[in-house]
């Protein structure tokens, strides 16, 4: 893949939503058949080889890439070209999430940069669209299957705070070393640039040997936390071994995005805190899986810097409200305390 990522399909190379916010403002809002392609077989192939990053970026991509062929093909002008970009993506991320509301909100705070952007209807209706068809395909059924929580006890406001404050500086650190790795891989002769993506394969096939759950995606092993079937000290050094694989692949060049893993990331690091918290206070606090949910959003607030976006987004994967208010609290608290870390998005 890195050979082909290099030579035939240098624009599949990361996880697509820079590359979506670039055609966006560029002056004709052009995105060719050829990087649809690359994106959509390239990140196909990585993942399936265990890779610990995710299909729903590149997903936003490949949306905007359909959005814009067909305004070109229809002979729209390129005003009208980059309006439907917004309105691909936002299909895309409504299917590959089963979120058609979050995918509204990550589209007008990711993607436009503007809650009141004049194209808000159509994103609505291209959203909704996408997660019909998805419901057609695929059925209704959530990403994950959540027990029932609710909040215990006062106290545990306390603890989601906390949860927030290590949500920002897991979610500030992954930023800086992506960022930081990422410029040296650039600095490397260009000769170089096939093998790159070999550094990512070779540190998640170490880290997969010993601990097979720091492979692929992962949703089943959150799930498997939600429900209690995980100990609190595997969560902990998931957290450990997926920060430092997604970075090293993410920067290397692999083709894939990082919903799946921050959302991951998250509710270990969450199950971890919760699992503490409760430990501590039994009586007063709830299951490690309620964090873990908190930590999901946490995580993605910090990272994608969209927290309202990630609070509709766990809402909806989880279809729980009964930690809402938790989940806002430690969202805005990672959101900021990621900026005070590294004050650039990772996009």
């Amino acid at each position: 893949m890195g050979y082909l990522l290099a030579r035939s399909f240098r624009d599949a190379r990361g996880e697509g939503v820079a590359q979506t916010k670039s055609a966006l403002h560029s002056s004709d809002g052009r995105i060719t058949f050829h990087s649809l392609v690359g994106k959509f077989f390239c990140t196909s192939v990585t993942l399936a080889s265990g890779i610990p990053l995710g299909p729903e970026a590149p997903s936003v991509a490949v949306g905007a890439g359909i959005a814009s062929i067909l305004g070109r093909k229809l002979g729209l002008s390129p005003a009208k070209v980059r309006a439907l970009i917004p309105v691909g993506a936002a299909a895309a991320i409504a299917a590959a999430l089963n979120t058609p509301i979050a995918a509204v909100l990550f589209t007008l705070e990711a993607i436009i940069g503007d809650l009141n952007a004049p194209v808000l209807g159509s994103v609505v209706l291209a959203s909704a669209t996408g997660w019909m068809v998805l419901r057609l395909l695929l059925g209704d059924e959530p990403i994950l299957h959540v027990p029932p929580y609710q909040l215990t006890h006062w106290v545990e406001f306390a603890a989601y705070t906390v949860l927030g404050v290590a949500g920002g500086i897991v979610s500030g650190t992954l930023i800086a070393a992506t960022v930081w790795l990422r410029g040296r891989f650039n600095l490397l002769p260009p000769k170089t640039l096939w093998i790159q993506p070999l550094a990512g394969g070779l540190v998640v096939g170490a880290a997969g040997w010993a601990v097979p759950e720091a492979l692929g995606v992962g949703y089943g092993h959150i799930s498997d936390l939600l429900s209690g079937k995980m100990v609190i000290e595997l969560a902990a050094l998931l957290v450990l071994l997926k920060v430092l694989t997604v970075v090293v692949s993410s920067a290397s060049g692999n083709a894939g995005g990082i919903f799946a893993p921050t959302l991951f990331i998250g509710a270990m690091l969450g199950g971890t805190v919760g699992g503490v918290a409760h430990y501590l206070l039994p009586g007063s606090t709830a299951p490690p899986g309620a964090y873990a949910l908190v930590g999901m959003g946490a995580l993605f607030a910090g990272v994608v810097r969209a927290p309202m976006t990630s609070i509709m987004l766990v809402f909806e994967v989880t279809r729980n409200y009964a930690i809402i208010v938790p989940l806002m609290i430690a969202n805005h608290v990672s959101y900021i305390v990621s900026r005070k870390i590294h004050v650039e998005a990772l996009y």
